[in-house]
């Protein structure tokens, strides 16, 4: 695949086991049809729960999360209008959690265990217990805190993972299934021993077995994208450079990429300041098979930590973000045309922050997202 390296034309960037506990959540409020259907998933969330969410093949809803008041990971999960709630493992710390459900229906989780120091994890539900592996332990000693979990179409878990939060480079890695053991193979490490790479990724597996991999990178600070034919041989792309760095940034989720019908990318995120005294605009980036397309989805006057995209069966895009200045949690699906369209999914009084969103079998979107406000995690699921 031949790319066409645009970071001369755009000027900015950039962005972000034992089961312990079965506990019924608020039942979901009934709503008309066409609309938006809001539920709490957990509540006294007193800090970022780095939430993520995926839909298993019978198009139920999970989410992973951290709890800073248990110090844990935790997965939920809707059933007959009720949440469920359960232990993973601990977490000191993380930045993000990276739920995926296995062609078999099996959820799994790749997160960090601590802020320094930390392992990257990976667990998997086996019956009512789950299963939890040490990945790697990272070059840095601090590895897992930005991770990304998929599966490809035979079941195999694969995770892109950056080993430390200073000088870090991006690995990728594949669990063996006949040994048992994890295999890696190193994605960027930008400028060896200097640079800092792989913050943010996002990881998806086309039909054909293939990673493909956004991501950012901090010296310069930019956005990429990476793919490998092999898993081994890596194929790094230069998409937009920051005018300047931010370290706060970089510690939050802000790319978020899916792939097409034809295992083309997408990718979408911030192009942020380092102040809300300049307005944030939010990037659309598409591979036409020949170069990349880029347009804006919407100019914001505040910044958030996170966008989330995902490609339907028709390969209409559907986004979510928070609109910080409104107070609102936004939605937007393209036309075949072009257009852009966006709907407000909740608004008030609250503060949202870091959306997920992930598509049912039937294409219906499904958002969580933290309402700081009420520390509470919420979701939101189209009904029309």
């Amino acid at each position: 695949m031949h790319f066409r390296n645009i970071s001369t034309l755009v000027p900015g960037l950039a962005l972000i086991g034992i089961l312990l506990a079965c506990l019924p959540g608020p039942a979901l409020a009934a709503v008309s049809p066409g609309s938006w259907q809001v539920s709490t998933v957990a509540e006294d969330i007193r800090y970022y729960p780095f939430a993520s969410v995926a839909y298993g093949p019978d198009s139920v809803p999970h989410v992973a999360y951290r709890s800073n008041v248990t110090r844990s990971i935790h997965h939920a999960w809707e059933s007959g209008g009720t949440w469920n709630t359960e232990t993973v493992g601990p977490s000191a710390g993380t930045f993000t959690t990276s739920v995926a459900i296995s062609p078999y229906g099996i959820p799994s989780v790749s997160y960090g265990d601590g802020l320094y120091f930390g392992n990257m994890m990976f667990a998997g539900k086996n019956g009512s217990s789950w299963e939890r592996t040490v990945v790697a332990r990272g070059s840095m000693a601090d590895a897992g805190q930005f991770s990304s979990l998929a599966f490809d179409r035979q079941g195999i878990p694969y995770i892109t993972y950056n080993d430390g939060q200073v000088l870090a480079s991006l690995y990728y890695a594949g669990l063996n299934t006949t040994t048992g053991e994890w295999e890696f193979s190193l994605i960027d490490d930008d400028t060896p021993y200097t640079g800092d790479a792989g913050y943010s990724s996002s990881l998806k597996i086309d039909a054909a077995g293939h990673p493909h991999v956004a991501y950012i990178s901090d010296d310069p600070w930019g956005l990429r994208y990476a793919t490998s034919l092999d898993g081994t041989n890596w194929t790094v792309t230069k998409l937009d450079e920051l005018d300047r760095p931010n370290y706060f940034y970089r510690t939050y989720s802000g790319v978020s990429m899916a792939l097409d019908s034809r295992g083309y990318p997408h990718i979408n995120y911030y192009n942020q300041t380092t102040t809300d005294t300049i307005p944030s605009q939010i990037y659309y980036l598409s591979w036409s098979g020949t170069a990349w397309d880029r347009e804006t989805v919407e100019v914001l006057s505040k910044r958030d930590f996170t966008t989330s995209l995902a490609i339907d069966s028709r390969d209409v895009p559907h986004i979510a973000y928070c609109d910080v200045g409104a107070k609102a949690l936004k939605y937007a699906t393209r036309t075949p045309s072009g257009v852009w369209s966006e709907q407000i999914v909740e608004q008030g009084g609250n503060t949202l922050r870091m959306p997920s969103l992930a598509l049912d079998s039937t294409g219906r979107a499904g958002i969580a997202y933290y309402d700081m406000t009420a520390h509470a995690l919420k979701f939101a699921q189209w009904t029309g």
